[in-house]
C-alpha cells in the first residue's frame, strides 16, 4: 500500500512521466500475484498493464517495462510474446543494469513449458555464465540443465560442485535456496545412476519441505528415474487433490518435463473449476 500511494503521487506531480508510471504498473503487478481471489487480481492486473502500456506508448525502449512486460505475458500464457519483450528488454538496457535479471528470464521462458527450446536456454544460460559469473540465477540455471535436459550429460560432482557455488554467494538467501537445489542434485543423481544417494536425498527432500510443489514434482521424478513410476504419479496425484491452488503453477514446472506425457499427471493438475 506504501508503494502504490507513492507511485500515486509521482503521477499526479508527472501524469506523463514513463518513470513514475513505470513504478506505479510494477507495484500493482507484484501486488497481483499475491492476491488469492482471481477476479480482484485480473482487476489490479488490468491496471498495471495499462500503466505499462502508457510507458511503452511514451518511452519505447523502457527496459524495466519491458521486462516487466515479459514476465505478465509468461504469467498469461504467452511465452514468444514474453521472450519478443525480454529480448527488447535486453537490447534496450545498454549498461547492463538489469543484465543478470534479463539473462535469467530469457532462460527460464526458453527452458519453461510450453516451448522447452533447450538449445536457447542453454545458450542464455553460458552467455550468463561468461558475463555473470558469480550471480546465483546463472549457477542454478547450469543445474536445472543439468538434472532435466537431454542435452546436458548429468555429472554428480559438477552437480554439487555447482549447489555450492550457489549457497555460497552473499545474501542469496541460503535457506530458500538449499531445499530446491538439493533435490536437483538429486535428479542428477538418479539420471547418473546413482541410486542410493538419489534416495537419500529423495528422503531428505520429503521430510524437509512435504507441503511444497516443487519438491513433490521433483521427489516424482526421481521415483520415475529409479523405476517406480507409479509411486511418483501416486505423489503428484495426492498433492494437487489435497492443493488445487497450485495446480497451474506445477503444470508450468521445468520438472514436469519426464511425467507430461502421463495422463494420470495431466488429470490431476487440470485447473480447478471457477465458482
Amino acid at each position: 500500500r506504501v508503494g502504490v500511494s507513492q507511485a500515486e503521487r509521482a503521477v499526479k506531480l508527472e501524469p506523463d512521466n514513463p518513470q513514475a508510471l513505470f513504478l506505479r504498473g510494477s507495484v500493482l503487478y507484484r501486488i497481483s500475484t499475491y492476491i488469492s481471489d482471481p477476479v480482484v487480481a485480473s482487476a489490479v492486473r488490468d491496471s498495471a498493464s495499462a500503466d505499462l502500456r502508457l510507458v511503452l506508448n511514451l518511452s519505447p525502449h523502457h527496459p524495466q517495462a519491458l521486462l516487466t512486460w515479459s514476465e505478465m505475458a509468461a504469467a498469461e500464457g504467452r511465452p514468444h510474446e514474453a521472450i519478443q519483450f525480454a529480448n527488447s528488454a535486453y537490447k534496450s538496457d545498454a549498461f547492463l543494469d538489469l543484465g543478470h535479471g534479463v539473462v535469467q528470464r530469457l532462460f527460464e521462458f526458453n527452458f519453461r513449458y510450453p516451448l522447452e527450446n533447450d538449445t536457447a536456454a542453454m545458450q542464455w544460460c553460458t552467455y550468463g555464465a561468461t558475463h555473470f559469473p558469480a550471480r546465483p540465477t546463472v549457477t542454478s540455471c547450469q543445474l536445472e540443465l543439468m538434472a532435466w535436459s537431454d542435452m546436458a550429460r548429468p555429472d554428480p560432482v559438477r552437480a554439487r560442485s555447482l549447489e555450492h557455488s550457489t549457497l555460497n554467494c552473499l545474501g542469496c538467501g541460503r535457506y530458500m535456496l538449499e531445499p530446491r537445489l538439493d533435490m536437483l542434485v538429486g535428479v542428477v543423481y538418479a539420471r547418473a545412476g546413482q541410486r542410493d544417494s538419489a534416495r537419500a536425498v529423495l528422503r531428505r527432500g520429503l521430510a524437509r519441505s512435504p507441503s511444497n510443489s516443487e519438491t513433490v514434482i521433483m521427489a516424482a521424478n526421481i521415483l520415475a528415474l529409479l523405476g517406480e513410476k507409479d509411486k511418483g504419479v501416486a505423489l503428484i496425484v495426492t498433492y494437487a487433490a489435497a492443493h488445487p491452488e497450485q495446480r497451474v503453477l506445477m503444470r508450468r514446472s521445468y520438472g514436469l518435463r519426464a511425467l507430461r506425457r502421463e495422463p494420470r499427471v495431466m488429470l490431476a493438475l487440470e485447473p480447478p473449476p471457477r465458482g
